[in-house]
């Protein structure tokens, strides 16, 4: 049946991710923790195993189930929303440019499967663990402000369907509307102001640390 078939496509897409996720674990959990340089950023570079664990998915994706699944153009385009949508599923760390420079992926990554060449995985992860960098620090440095809450402002809790964001002041703006929100949530709850800091401090380096631990 229709209803089959796109079960079989998910299932096949989700077992490419999955290897992806072996590739770089980061894609089991997207947030935050301690600033790493640059350079350890830009020095993430694929292992023989990694390879090879590529050309096992690429077989398996293309020979799974009862019928064969083409690695193509419109494949590599799920492969490729996927990924994005598992890394930043509410939009809050990549930016419009960085999805604009990345873009040039969207139809290649089935020729890079093929070839085990999983280069473009490893430099969108590496794009977006600078983003996390850079959203933690500034969620940090938020939590030194004074907060208003006399001032009416709307949240936006799912992101997932927005734009992504055109400028680094507009990601300020939401983290900011962000953290503001999980203050108020535990002020609501009447939790101390110290406590508060240290609490939420805490979170935002849980998120930074799952993904800086993926070196």
């Amino acid at each position: 049946t229709e209803f089959g078939s796109e079960m079989v496509m998910n299932t096949k897409i989700l077992h490419l991710i999955a290897a992806l996720a072996l590739l770089f674990p980061a894609v089991a959990g997207a947030t935050d923790a301690e600033k790493q340089p640059a350079e350890a950023v830009k020095s993430l570079t694929p292992t023989t195993e990694q390879r090879f664990t590529t050309r096992l998915a690429s077989r398996f994706l293309t020979s799974y189930h009862y019928q064969s699944e083409e690695l193509d153009d419109a494949l590599s385009e799920r492969i490729f929303t996927q990924y994005l949508d598992l890394l930043d599923p509410n939009r809050m760390y990549f930016l419009a440019s960085d999805i604009e420079q990345l873009d040039r992926y969207r139809h290649r990554l089935d020729e890079a499967l093929r070839a085990a060449e999983i280069e473009p995985a490893f430099e969108i992860f590496s794009i977006y663990r600078e983003r996390v960098d850079q959203r933690i620090a500034h969620a940090r440095a938020q939590l030194e402000s004074e907060f208003d809450f006399t001032v009416e402002e709307d949240y936006q809790f799912d992101r997932s369907e927005s734009p992504w964001a055109e400028t680094t002041e507009e990601l300020d703006e939401i983290w900011r509307k962000r953290v503001k929100n999980d203050w108020l949530g535990l002020k609501l709850a009447e939790r101390e102001v110290d406590d508060i800091r240290e609490t939420l401090d805490g979170r935002y380096g849980n998120i930074h640390k799952r993904v800086s631990d993926f070196n």
